[in-house]
C-alpha cells in the first residue's frame, strides 16, 4: 500500500493540492511516506495535475487509514497564500459560532472555517498593514497569517472588497441616533435622554417619553432608564417583549441584566447560551451593585481585573471613566473616556467629558452628530 501511495505522489504535476487540517493526520501520512508541509492552519501534502487521481488517494486515505483529506485548486491555493486576516474566535460549538458570525458578516472576506473539529471565524484577506488597520478599529481577536481555502469554508460573506474601501460605522449601535430617529425633535429628546441616563435616569425617562415616533430602539432605551431607576420588573416586561421580536445585542444585554437583578436564573441560563458577552454583562452588574452599596474601592479593583481581560470593551472603559471621576482621579477618568471617543461618538463618554469640564468637546461632537441642524440643549 505504501508503494502505491508513493507512486501516486510523484507521477503527476502541480495543478491540485491535497491537504489535511491537523498535525495528527499529517503525522499519519508521514508514516506512509507522504511529506506534509505545514502552513497556517493546515498541511499541504500532495500536488498533482490529475484531480481524479487525488480523489482516489483521498478515498484510500479515508477508507484504509481514517485520514480526512481535502482537495484545493492550486491556482486559488497559491493566489491566497501569504495573506493576513483577523481570527475572531474558534469553538467546537457550531451553532454558537454561526450565531456570533452574524455580527461580523458585513466585513470583507468574513467566513467560518471548519478546521479539524473547530469552527473558526476569520475576516479579511490582505497585506499585514491593511489588516492591522482593520484590527486597530475593531479591537477583536488577533492578526495572523491565514490562507483562504474554499473547501473548508462552511459559511461566508459575499463582501470581497478590500479593507481600505470598506466603510466603517464609527458610532456604537445604541447611540446611532441619526440613522434610527429621522425626526430632529425626536432625535434631540433621545440625545438628552441618553445624556442624562448615567446619573439621572428619571430625567432621561422624561425625555424618552417626549419622543413621538415609537420603535424598538426607543423601547430599549426606556428599559435601560427603568434599570437605572432600579425598577427591574418594569424593565423586565419591556425587554421580555423586545426579545420576542428579535434579540439585538443591546436588547439582549438589557434582558440579561434584568434577569440577573430579579434572580430569574432559569431564563438567565437560556440567554447565556445565546449571548457572547453574558459573563461580561453579569460582572458589570455585580460591580454596579458594589458601587450602589458605596463599596467603590472594591468595585474599582474588580473593574481593573475586568479591564485586563477586556482592554478595548466600551462598557468597561466607560465604567472605569465614571468610577475614576467619582474617586477624584480626573486624569484617569479623562483617559478612559478619550479611549472610547477615539473610535466613535458616544453620548455617555461625552457626558463624562462634560462633567470633567470639557464642554467644548461636547459641542463639537454635537455639530457632527446633527450636521448643523438646530437642537436645543437642556442641561
Amino acid at each position: 500500500m505504501r508503494k502505491i501511495i508513493l507512486f501516486l505522489l510523484f507521477v503527476y504535476g502541480f495543478s491540485y493540492v491535497l491537504r489535511v487540517d491537523n498535525v495528527t493526520d499529517a503525522k499519519k501520512l508521514s508514516g506512509l511516506g507522504v511529506n506534509c508541509i505545514p502552513h497556517s492552519g493546515y498541511y499541504e501534502c500532495v500536488s498533482s495535475n490529475d484531480r481524479a487521481q487525488l480523489e482516489k488517494m483521498k478515498k484510500i486515505f479515508m477508507e484504509k487509514f481514517h485520514i480526512n483529506t481535502f482537495i484545493d485548486d492550486e491556482k486559488i491555493h497559491n493566489k491566497n497564500k501569504g495573506k493576513y486576516c483577523i481570527q475572531i474566535t474558534s469553538s467546537l460549538n457550531k451553532k454558537a459560532v454561526f450565531k456570533y458570525f452574524e455580527g461580523y458578516k458585513r466585513y470583507p472576506y468574513a467566513r467560518v472555517e471548519k478546521i479539524g473539529s473547530y469552527y473558526v471565524i476569520r475576516i479579511g484577506l490582505e497585506s499585514y498593514d491593511n489588516i492591522k488597520a482593520l484590527y486597530n478599529r475593531l479591537k477583536k481577536g488577533f492578526v495572523r497569517k491565514c490562507d483562504y481555502i474554499e473547501s473548508r469554508i462552511v459559511k461566508k460573506s459575499e463582501n470581497t472588497e478590500n479593507t481600505k474601501s470598506f466603510k466603517y460605522s464609527d458610532r456604537h449601535r445604541i447611540f446611532n441616533i441619526r440613522n434610527r430617529i429621522p425626526d430632529n425633535k425626536d432625535r434631540c429628546n433621545i440625545f438628552m435622554g441618553l445624556f442624562n441616563l448615567p446619573d439621572n435616569p428619571q430625567k432621561a425617562l422624561r425625555f424618552f417619553k417626549l419622543v413621538k415616533n415609537k420603535n424598538r430602539y426607543l423601547d430599549s432605551l426606556i428599559g435601560y432608564a427603568y434599570i437605572g431607576m432600579r425598577k427591574y420588573k418594569k424593565a423586565y416586561e419591556i425587554f421580555k417583549n423586545l426579545i420576542k421580536t428579535g434579540n439585538a445585542p443591546d436588547i439582549t444585554k438589557g434582558y440579561v441584566s434584568v434577569l440577573y437583578r430579579l434572580g430569574k436564573y432559569d431564563e438567565l441560563v437560556k440567554e447565556a447560551l445565546k449571548y457572547d458577552k453574558y459573563e461580561l454583562t453579569i460582572s458589570l452588574n455585580e460591580i454596579e451593585d458594589l458601587i450602589y452599596k458605596n463599596k467603590k474601592e472594591q468595585a474599582y479593583l474588580k473593574l481593573l481585573t475586568l479591564y485586563e481581560s477586556y482592554p478595548h470593551e466600551r462598557d468597561v472603559l466607560l465604567a472605569l471613566g465614571f468610577i475614576n471621576m467619582e474617586m477624584g482621579k480626573k486624569e484617569e477618568a479623562e483617559y478612559f473616556f478619550s479611549e472610547i471617543l477615539k473610535k466613535r461618538t458616544d453620548v455617555f463618554a461625552l457626558k463624562g467629558m462634560y462633567l470633567l469640564g470639557k464642554k467644548e468637546m461636547l459641542l463639537k461632537e454635537l455639530k457632527k452628530m446633527f450636521k448643523g441642524e438646530l437642537c436645543e440643549l437642556r442641561f
